[in-house]
């Protein structure tokens, strides 16, 4: 029955809760605007430069063999191509908005040629990008607050003003980091939908792998997702990473759960919102049954985590009732001590079998004795947990917990209803 804390913690979702053309037409457009863009945005930038004195023919070529080329990687394709990534770089630096779109293009134009070789690439391009646009925002912001700093300095300046400027530089830079992730998250998120609706073969698992590793890169922070970031994700995309994680050999159990963290993350309210689960998201994931189905047959220990967090927050909106219209708080704010202790005590794998087990064909008795046990290892956390919180009041705390507990037993129930 699970009686050691070594029960998996979902950190995410935990902080969350606290606080068609021609294609050989639209490849030349997708080039053009590219070339086009030059005189407007990459400036003075040596790649520009040294690009921009070559002949048309040939800058059409560079732009060409990062479309066109099925056979070999980035590495593979000569310093020309380098050329070209590093013009990219400098159209960021002089105008973002505006490179956004022209980039934005020309990475779905190289999604839609339907080759994986191709799609794969249009990825790589992304991430290279992204990690140079993340890399100079920070370094910009630096130099600037630096220049600043040195401009202002007088000899007579008190050592307790010091911290100040330091502080506003951090802020500065945070604003400015989560300002540029959410036009590379909306970007990727075109991306992954230009995928979706791909025509002909459907997209190896190979390219989807290649979108959940920028998915991640983009929407985490320091090892937890960032809700702002996740919920520019269309919820579908996420919802066609998980079904290709489960139907496609070479998923690990560790990037399905990373899935379902971000789906937990965007179907969690945020920032004051206490209006329950995301409405339009979770009637995709298919209601609360559609989450207890997944429990079911999920194998993830994170992806169940992820999942249990979601059950809780509805028994806990459940209990809430029509006091969150009028006070604007939620039972789960005061209940996620709890929660975190049914997390550490093993809870989500305990709720799963339970929920396997009243599902199944042994049904009745089978089902009736999965719920007694997942009620004894509810109950046993909270009581266990005194010992590693002295001052908590056990009693008490079986006490408030007793109606949550019975809810979650009820959800096992109300999963073997036709």
């Amino acid at each position: 029955e699970g009686a050691g804390v070594s029960g998996c913690v979902p950190q995410s979702a935990l902080c969350q809760l606290r606080a068609n053309a021609e294609p050989a037409a639209r490849r030349r457009s997708s080039i053009s605007s590219l070339i086009a863009s030059s005189s407007t945005s990459a400036g003075a930038g040596a790649a520009s430069q040294e690009l921009f004195s070559r002949p048309e023919n040939e800058q059409n070529r560079f732009f060409k063999d990062l479309l066109e080329d099925r056979t070999k990687s980035i590495s593979e394709l000569g310093e020309n191509v380098k050329l070209v990534l590093a013009y990219m770089m400098e159209m960021y630096d002089s105008d973002p908005q505006q490179t956004f779109v022209v980039v934005s293009i020309f990475l779905q134009e190289m999604l839609l040629e339907n080759t994986a070789v191709i799609q794969k690439r249009a990825f790589d391009i992304f991430l290279n990008l992204v990690y140079h646009w993340q890399n100079s925002v920070t370094l910009a912001t630096i130099e600037a607050a630096e220049r600043e700093l040195s401009s202002s300095a007088s000899p007579s300046a008190s050592a307790a003003a010091a911290p100040q400027p330091a502080r506003e530089r951090e802020h500065i830079l945070t604003a400015l980091i989560l300002r540029d992730a959410m036009w590379h998250v909306s970007l990727l998120n075109e991306m992954c939908l230009v995928l979706l609706e791909c025509e002909g073969e459907a997209v190896p698992a190979s390219v989807w792998r290649c979108a959940h590793s920028c998915l991640l890169f983009c929407c985490a922070r320091k090892g937890v997702l960032v809700p702002k970031l996740v919920k520019l994700v269309s919820f579908e995309v996420l919802q066609n990473l998980l079904a290709v994680s489960r139907d496609k050999a070479g998923w690990s159990q560790a990037a399905q759960g990373t899935i379902l963290s971000m789906m937990a993350c965007h179907l969690l309210p945020y920032r004051g919102n206490h209006l329950g689960l995301d409405s339009q998201s979770l009637q995709l994931v298919g209601g609360e049954a559609g989450i207890l189905r997944l429990m079911r047959t999920v194998a993830s220990p994170v992806g169940l985590a992820n999942l249990f967090v979601l059950v809780f927050f509805l028994v806990a909106h459940e209990l809430n009732g029509p006091a969150i219209t009028l006070t604007g708080d939620h039972l789960i704010n005061t209940h996620l001590g709890l929660l975190e202790r049914f997390l550490r005590f093993g809870a989500p794998a305990a709720f799963a079998k339970a929920l396997r087990e009243a599902g199944g064909d042994n049904g009745g008795d089978g089902g009736d004795a999965a719920r007694e046990k997942l009620a004894r290892l509810l109950k046993r956390s909270v009581a266990a947990s005194g010992e590693v919180e002295p001052g908590l009041d056990v009693a008490a705390a079986l006490w408030r917990s007793d109606e949550v507990i019975s809810g979650l037993v009820h959800k096992v129930n109300s999963s073997c209803d036709p």
